[in-house]
């Protein structure tokens, strides 16, 4: 979070989220977009790790 409080706000933000999962509300957008934009992620942090393991054995 880039604004102050941050324990009110960060909390305010986890009863939000706490609230929608207890209510069982649907989410807005497509399950497949949601599948499709978690691979991309994965896909990303696998890059990320792999060329961050490249480079640390590459100065040992």
């Amino acid at each position: 979070m880039k604004n102050r409080p941050y324990i009110v706000g960060g909390s305010l933000i986890l009863v939000g989220y706490v609230w929608t999962m207890l209510r069982r509300v649907e989410r807005a957008i497509p399950e497949e977009l949601v599948e499709l934009r978690r691979n991309d992620q994965m896909q990303r942090l696998k890059g990320i790790f792999r060329r961050t393991l490249c480079h640390v054995m590459a100065l040992d």
